[in-house]
């Protein structure tokens, strides 16, 4: 049998040795939830195609020779596409610009050299609980989601959810608010409240052409049978 008496001596006798200043840390459970969430920064590639269709077969060599001759800028992969372009993708952010810069005087002529641009997202909140306008709406989602972020995202109009008193929001999200968003597991705060945030995608079937994104009332192209998919 294990005795008490003596594991209790043997304690004490190890809190002697411990300096007087000692204390113990405290952990508290918001210690566990990761606070420095990594929001890094989406880095655009870069686009390089041909102005002539002779010259399709010649992008991925010359961009080679063009970045072996300038190592100065690190480039992180050079990626050919099955239609003879090709994608630079460079390891920091701050590099695009000047690589791109590079590139223009060094291939301009003969071929184009272009930066990815990121659009604006269209993103649905759903189960909004509180009575907040559009314009008060706008401002409680930055102050409380994107206040170190210098871009912001734009609340265009709310609805009722259904039969319970709730609303749904969609907002305009510019790409570095939608990666914040991404990296808080699709969650945005508004209230005092955690919603959840989802891609607004617009699957309407149109009955008339068979394409998604707008009903039949607003159809754009030419009719279209939805069995066999001929042009009437």
């Amino acid at each position: 049998m294990i005795d008490y008496c003596d594991e209790l001596q043997n304690l004490k006798g190890i809190n002697l040795l411990l300096p007087k200043n000692f204390s113990y840390s405290t952990v508290s459970t918001g210690s566990f939830v990761n606070t420095n969430i990594n929001n890094t920064k989406h880095i655009p590639n870069l686009l390089i195609k041909a102005k002539r269709p002779n010259n399709s077969n010649k992008v991925y060599r010359t961009v080679v020779e063009n970045i072996q001759d300038n190592i100065i800028v690190p480039i992180q992969t050079v990626i050919e596409k099955k239609d003879g372009s090709v994608i630079v993708k460079c390891k920091n952010g701050e590099d695009v610009a000047s690589r791109e810069l590079n590139l223009k005087k060094s291939m301009g002529e003969y071929f184009e050299v272009e930066a990815e641009k990121l659009t604006d997202s269209t993103m649905k909140i759903i189960g909004i609980f509180n009575n907040m306008s559009l314009e008060e709406l706008t401002n409680d989602i930055n102050e409380r989601n994107f206040s170190e972020l210098e871009q912001k995202c734009t609340v265009d109009y709310i609805f009722p959810a259904g039969k319970d008193s709730t609303r749904n929001a969609i907002i305009i999200v510019p790409p570095e608010c939608y990666l914040k968003i991404r990296s808080e597991n699709n969650k945005i705060f508004n209230g005092h409240q955690s919603c959840r945030c989802y891609d607004d995608i617009n699957v309407t079937l149109c009955t008339k052409c068979g394409r998604t994104g707008h009903n039949y009332k607003k159809r754009q192209n030419q009719l279209c049978c939805l069995k066999c998919a001929e042009i009437t």
